[in-house]
């Protein structure tokens, strides 16, 4: 049943980013679209994981696994968008302090949500910590390569 709950939590996900990107009505170009937008290389990494061991440990490892793979991702594409903007120092510091500020959310936020899991009993519940944990960051990363591909694509 968790497995199924994290597959569903996963295509929910990467539907709604495909259906984000879907701004053409054109039936050919949506149907390219969700093709190439449906899963990401990380998440098919966490997919395989999560289904090489099925034990409450192994998805909660797969998870934080995830949450490894898009920390580094997120890193890549910071240090991307940052050289992107050249000698540009101010878009640089805004970037920083957005970047600064997000994280210390990070911190909060996890630590809300293990707030709220601690006051959950069953093993399932460590499960769907590290899961959000990994939307978290997940979320972010998605969202620099997002304005990182706004910024190239207007410059």
């Amino acid at each position: 049943m968790i497995r199924k709950f994290l597959y569903f939590c996963f295509f929910a996900s990467i539907c709604s980013i495909a259906l984000a990107q879907i701004d053409n009505p054109d039936a050919a170009a949506v149907s390219e679209t969700i093709s190439t937008a449906i899963i990401h290389p990380i998440d098919q990494k966490v997919m395989d994981l999560l289904e090489a061991d099925q034990s409450t440990n192994g998805q909660v490892q797969a998870l934080f696994k995830g949450s490894e793979l898009w920390d580094e991702e997120l890193n890549r594409v910071y240090k991307e968008l940052v050289k992107s903007y050249g000698k540009n120092e101010e878009l640089k510091t805004a970037l920083k302090n957005a970047q600064n500020a997000w994280i210390k959310f990070r911190d909060a936020e996890q630590m809300h949500l293990q707030a709220i899991f601690a006051t959950k009993e069953g093993t399932m519940y460590r499960i769907f910590l590290a899961s959000d944990n990994l939307e978290i960051i997940k979320s972010r990363a998605i969202e620099l390569q997002k304005r990182l591909d706004d910024f190239t694509e207007s410059n």
